[in-house]
């Protein structure tokens, strides 16, 4: 079973949008022809950063829907390499990636897909505020996704996320 929650905290400071060029019109016209986006919304997207922690079942379908949908920073977490028994759900890898890290595979299907955001990697665990203290390199995130095996690597303490919003996800 699926199950998401959304916990929001603060209300989401939008000081970083990034206006959206030509051909970033072009690439995501039919989100921009909906009226609860349009450009505006558009343009919140393109300066809005997402951490993603965990790359597996719910992490893979996510990381390419955020890329897809202009999502100007998305950070990964996870501390797992690809295996044989990933391929049958996690989307992001092939056979030939079998043994390489998942956050850097997944980095790479992400840029594939949009060349335009920024992809930032973290390898590992968090878990602990200590932990997260590492990846502070990234702006802070705006949003954070749960997707890890009944939210491991992701601290109690949600608020060490640096994040306005948390969504978990289990399945």
């Amino acid at each position: 079973m699926i199950w998401l929650e959304m916990v929001k905290r603060d209300s989401i400071s939008y000081s970083g949008l990034k206006k959206i060029c030509c051909s970033s019109h072009i690439r995501y016209d039919r989100q921009i022809l909906l009226p609860e986006i349009g450009n505006a919304g558009q343009e919140l997207l393109a300066g809005a950063r997402v951490l993603v922690v965990g790359a597996g079942g719910l992490g893979s379908p996510i990381l390419l829907y955020l890329a897809a949908a202009g999502v100007g920073t998305i950070g990964i977490v996870d501390y797992d390499t690809v295996g044989w028994s990933n391929l049958n759900r996690q989307i992001l890898y092939r056979e030939s990636d079998i043994g390489h890290s998942k956050v850097s595979v997944a980095a790479q299907r992400v840029r594939e897909l949009n060349s335009a955001i920024n992809v930032v990697e973290h390898f590992g665990k968090l878990s602990s505020c200590d932990d997260e203290k590492k990846s502070r390199q990234t702006p802070m995130q705006e949003v954070s996704c749960s997707c890890s095996e009944s939210g491991e690597g992701l601290p109690g303490n949600t608020i060490c996320l640096d994040a306005n919003g948390l969504v978990k996800g289990y399945d």
